[in-house]
């Protein structure tokens, strides 16, 4: 008797890791060697009197593209449902609990001026991620414009003044406020996003073992023989939970005798699949739980990961974040109006950062950073924050 089996190599089995967000930045530059362009659009009569190519019908062409897919339906007097328009739906995040604060302005005048970046797939994937673009001068203090999450682009250097609007899923951003037109102009700049990549999946692989028993009997000659042979089979199979195998069995039993015997072959066929998954519990993130407290200033807060603003708030608050291995956390806070008796500006952070900053009437704090560790993983870590005037230095 003998059995035949198929056997699960690990070589038959391939896994991928699929990366889901990471960052990159981009200098002036350099913007072309990435696909990206910078736009120019002019609202001027598109009027065929010479070359398609010339900078004027360009211009008018590009202005009336970026019109018609993303503002015609916020334009005074258009109607809902009518042209070629961009869904301004794919923008809100009102369904996951913020607000649905997507503002968009779009100058119609004669003559008026629009500025965009075009990025291509290639290079964002699925989409840009929320609040992580970040647009700055190389000096680092003439404007710094950053996305709010629900689509529109803000200086945070000049009071949050809305530039225009980002659309996450096209690649494309907009600067429609005339005092930031020249910004483009400047060859001084960069610009950073955190990309959602396409996901590259890996085939898993079908595995069907088959297994066929074979057996032959050749009883002895004697006026009665009852045969009944008991085949017992017992595969094992351990598999990383990535696959999934088939185990089909069909035994084939080809009795031999001689004419006039007995033959009841009674086969007992018994597979068995073991499936042990490897499993890990280990934490891999860290809970950050932050603070604000402003005290009858005119102040705010910014928390800033990997160089990006994730929470800002102007009034007391609290709130959560999760953070990973590996994240560089930092905090600016500012305070400002503070006169009379209590004229000295105060700021202060305590926690897993501690860091203070005094000044009379308006103080602005850059704290140090910290950068999260393994041993935080699993456990929670703390900003407290404070905004206030005194009558000193605190």
């Amino acid at each position: 008797m003998s059995i035949a089996k198929n056997t699960i190599r690990f070589s038959d089995i391939t896994t991928t890791p699929i990366k889901l967000k990471y960052s990159s930045s981009f200098a002036s530059s350099s913007l072309a060697s990435y696909g990206i362009t910078q736009n120019k659009g002019v609202n001027v009569p598109a009027i065929l009197s010479g070359s398609m190519l010339s900078p004027n019908i360009q211009n008018a062409l590009k202005y009336k593209t970026i019109q018609q897919l993303y503002y015609k339906e916020y334009i005074s007097s258009s109607l809902l449902g009518t042209g070629s328009a961009y869904d301004p739906s794919l923008q809100s995040t009102a369904a996951s609990g913020s607000y649905d604060n997507d503002i968009r302005y779009f100058p119609t005048a004669s003559g008026d001026q629009i500025r965009f970046f075009a990025i291509p797939t290639e290079t964002f994937g699925e989409q840009i991620a929320r609040k992580s673009f970040a647009w700055q001068s190389t000096n680092n203090s003439t404007y710094k414009i950053i996305d709010d999450g629900n689509g529109n682009i803000v200086d945070a250097f000049n009071g949050y003044e809305h530039v225009g609007n980002i659309l996450y899923a096209q690649g494309i951003v907009t600067v429609v406020n005339s005092n930031y037109l020249s910004a483009l102009s400047d060859n001084s700049f960069t610009f950073s996003v955190s990309i959602i990549p396409t996901p590259s999946v890996s085939p898993t692989p079908s595995v069907t073992p088959s297994i066929t028993p074979s057996i032959t009997v050749t009883p002895s000659i004697t006026p009665s023989v009852t045969v009944t042979p008991s085949v017992t089979i017992t595969p094992s199979v351990t598999i990383t939970p990535s696959v999934t195998p088939t185990v089909t069995v069909t035994p084939s039993i080809t009795p031999s005798s001689t004419p006039g015997q007995s033959l009841s072959p009674t086969p007992t066929v018994t597979p068995s699949v073991t499936v042990t998954p490897s499993q890990s519990n280990s934490p891999t993130t860290a809970n950050l739980a932050w603070s604000f407290s402003r005290t009858g200033t005119s102040g705010d807060m910014s928390i800033i990961i990997n160089g990006i603003v994730e929470v800002y708030r102007t009034s007391t608050s609290t709130g959560n974040y999760t953070v990973n291995l590996g994240d560089v956390i930092s905090v600016d806070i500012s305070t400002s109006s503070c006169t009379g008796l209590t004229a000295y500006a105060n700021a202060q952070v305590t926690g897993i950062i501690t860091d203070d900053d005094c000044a009379g009437s308006i103080v602005t704090l850059t704290s140090g950073t910290y950068t999260v560790q393994s041993g935080d993983l699993g456990n929670t870590l703390t900003l407290t924050c404070s905004s206030y005037c005194n009558n000193g230095c605190i």
